[in-house]
């Protein structure tokens, strides 16, 4: 086996497909791992290799095209009659249903919130008892020591500082997620709350 075999294998296993939230798609940049060309996420769910990054529908298409086909299939039925559909779903619970949906994600999305919180912390404070979670922090930089700046203040900068940039990728893998059911829900017919800490 030859070494463009080799790696056609290695991305081939390692590919996986990423969700992403509906806010992320219009704005989110990303850079093919690749081929390093430069594309807007404009899909729900996309081509994604983990510990490296977005890899564009083309290169996808080319190491596996039976995982192109099918996500093509989910992209297309994501978005394919959903004003025809609406209508129908709208009607389909009740307004208790619809109120025990809401409340049920509601109260995932705060206990969800609390934990990333308390993971956050525990990543960076207690790593040995958050071994399984240590790759969220993998990838972070510390920031630049300002001139002057005191160890222990910059310590503590720092501790914040990965504190917070373990919060947004935590908050991205689950309020992120129920933020998106959320809008999917509204758009088949669950009543908006008027709920300021959304």
């Amino acid at each position: 086996m030859g070494i463009a075999d080799q790696i056609r294998n290695t991305i081939q296993a390692k590919l996986v497909l990423k969700f992403c939230p509906p806010q992320s798609i219009t704005e989110q940049t990303v850079s093919c791992v690749i081929c390093n060309d430069k594309y807007v996420i404009t899909r729900h769910v996309n081509f994604f290799l983990p510990d490296e990054g977005y890899v564009c529908f083309e290169c996808g298409e080319k190491f596996a095209p039976e995982m192109a086909h099918t996500l093509n299939q989910i992209n297309n039925s994501s978005t394919k009659n959903v004003d025809s559909t609406l209508e129908k779903n709208r009607d389909f619970f009740s307004t208790q249903e619809w109120n025990q949906i809401y409340e049920t994600l509601d109260s995932l999305r705060h206990v969800s919130m609390d934990l990333i919180k308390g993971l956050s912390r525990g990543i960076v404070e207690a790593p040995a008892g958050h071994i399984g979670l240590l790759h969220f922090a993998k990838d972070l930089v510390r920031p630049v020591r300002k001139e002057g700046e005191p160890e222990k203040e910059y310590l503590l900068r720092v501790k914040t500082y990965r504190i917070r940039k373990i919060f947004e990728k935590l908050k991205i893998e689950t309020v992120d997620r129920i933020d998106a059911l959320y809008e999917f829900f509204i758009r088949l017919g669950m009543p908006a709350s008027n709920d300021k800490e959304r």
